[in-house]
């Protein structure tokens, strides 16, 4: 973990500097990359049919029930075929589902695609669709977010080979997007099959473009084309995925052409990387926003004292003049324009803009930190107090580099913020069980609209039937009401409207910070192209040629 304690001192934002400390003295150890066995070939791979991509996010198990994080879906679609799939901008597309039709509201037909082959040469039909609907709750020390989304269907029949209907307890509008995160396993995968047995070697049971030759946790996988597949062949035979986290380390594997993609690429680099002739990056807007939480339950939360360490009489995020204050102290175009280097959109709400249920009334909060001051002095905190902000440092572009800022910021208008970073593997499972008083976080809207964001994250967290399971500290009955009616309402122009009613109330209240939804960068070595996904997966037959 590293710690950062913003004083009043520090500059609200790192200009040019920032890029010094993204990369000095990492990029020495770029040269231990060659320690790593995995798929260590040279550049002249590509010629061979072989690419290999860099990757940030840890590949934590080939087990497509195990976890429903965004990083982990972006590896098993290299690998397991789903009903329907989002294309590289985001929009809903067929996969191994033809077609879907709504016959009434507790019903929706899907049509198979037929002859689709899976890998261990068995057929894939409704059989499969089955039995990895019957798995996905079963799974030992699974996250339960793909089995959430699902949670209303309570039956899925099988009338034939090639049609699933899925029948559900209630209305279920959002089950197409649901759908986007269930990936199917072959039904010739065998009865009670196991995580470690499928990350020790049993990868024959997917569908997907590529098929699994080598796994290791740690350090990647390697892919090898499957020429049954049922979509268009992907252009290289051999594709492997090497995890390098640090950023630096990443693009001198890519300068030096151990890879020849990468993925997450610091916007403080884009410059650099466009004016290498060898190199060129890709870029598509993401469906992923950035935002901000806080601690609004606890009478007291753990990482918030006065300036000299004694506690507060309470919890100050309790109190919605503070947050407000932090808003107003939050200057977002600063942190786009100057951290994200302009390769960013500035949020306004928990989705983007052209997400369905993104409220087109509400503005933008105005970068204002005097009125932050005189807010915080109301509420009883005339010199401010002292918080921890506690981020990811290896999940979202420039995540870091992004809290030190909003520290910076906050330390202008006399709050003294300890900025705590941490990786990915050690900062989830911490906020997953709300340890913290304020915290980054950020959400891909994928499935079409803001259910996603509204019932997982900002609804009250309640176990029993999957909602609110990513929310770090938040409970309105009246916005959960509006949510839960949403999610029971088929009529697609009623529907949006109570998201609206629901995100606006969010931002009224200001339940959180919206900061930006990032871009998708990734940048890669002549002639291999890619094209960037909106969702942010590593896609591997998203790989070309010039």
């Amino acid at each position: 973990m590293r710690s950062m304690d913003v004083s009043a001192g520090t500059p609200p934002v790192r200009g040019p500097r920032s890029r010094a400390w993204l990369t000095a003295g990492w990029l020495r150890a770029a040269v231990l990359l060659a320690t790593i066995p995995l798929s260590a070939v040279p550049a002249r791979a590509q010629a061979e049919g072989q690419v290999v991509f860099g990757v940030r996010a840890p590949i934590v198990s080939l087990d497509p029930a195990l976890s429903g994080l965004g990083t982990m879906h972006g590896y098993y679609i290299n690998i397991y075929s789903s009903l329907v799939q989002l294309d590289a901008l985001g929009r809903l597309k067929p996969d191994l589902a033809t077609s879907w039709r709504v016959v009434d509201d507790l019903h929706v037909e899907f049509k198979l695609r037929p002859g689709v082959k899976c890998h261990d040469g068995t057929n894939l039909d409704a059989a499969s669709v089955l039995s990895s609907f019957k798995r996905l709750p079963t799974v030992p020390n699974s996250d339960g977010l793909t089995a959430g989304k699902l949670r209303l269907v309570t039956a899925v029949e099988t009338p034939d080979p090639l049609t699933v209907r899925f029948v559900t307890s209630q209305p279920y509008p959002g089950l197409i997007g649901g759908l986007l995160d269930f990936h199917i396993m072959c039904a010739s995968a065998p009865a009670g099959i196991t995580t470690s047995e499928i990350d020790g070697g049993a990868w024959k049971y997917g569908s997907g473009s590529y098929q699994v030759t080598r796994f290791q946790r740690g350090q990647g996988m390697e892919l090898e084309r499957f020429d049954d597949y049922y979509g268009p062949k992907p252009s290289f035979a051999r594709v492997a995925f090497r995890e390098i986290s640090n950023d630096a380390s990443r693009m001198a594997a890519l300068q030096a052409g151990d890879i020849q993609i990468m993925d997450y690429v610091p916007p403080l680099d884009v410059k650099r990387l466009e004016a290498n002739p060898a190199l060129s990056v890709a870029k598509t807007p993401s469906t992923r926003t950035l935002f901000l939480g806080f601690d609004e339950l606890r009478p007291q939360t753990p990482f918030a004292t006065a300036k000299d360490g004694s506690p507060l009489a309470a919890n100050p995020f309790l109190d919605e003049r503070v947050r407000r204050a932090f808003a107003l102290a939050i200057s977002q175009d600063a942190i786009v324009d100057r951290v994200m280097e302009g390769l960013a959109e500035k949020a306004v709400q928990g989705v983007a803009s052209r997400v369905d249920g993104a409220d087109p009334a509400i503005k933008p909060t105005p970068y204002r930190p005097d009125e932050a001051r005189k807010l915080l002095a109301e509420a009883g905190y005339p010199d401010g107090f002292r918080v921890s902000l506690n981020c990811p440092n290896d999940r979202y572009v420039n995540d870091a580099a992004i809290c030190q800022a909003v520290g910076s910021m906050l330390a202008r208008v006399g709050v003294q913020v300890n900025v705590e970073v941490q990786p990915s593997a050690v900062y989830f499972p911490r906020m997953l069980k709300r340890e913290y008083s304020f915290y980054l976080l950020a959400w891909g809207s994928s499935g079409g609209d803001a259910i996603s964001f509204l019932r997982d994250v900002m609804m009250t967290r309640d176990t029993t039937i999957g909602v609110g399971s990513w929310n770090g500290g938040l409970s309105m009955p009246d916005v959960d009401a509006l949510i839960r009616t949403a999610t029971q309402t088929m009529d697609q122009g009623a529907r949006v409207k109570l998201l609206e009613r629901a995100m606006g109330l969010l931002v009224q209240r200001q339940a959180y910070i919206p900061l930006h939804t990032q871009l998708v960068l990734a940048a890669t070595r002549k002639p291999v192209t890619y094209q960037a996904q909106a969702a942010e997966g590593a896609l591997a037959a998203a790989v070309g040629r010039q």
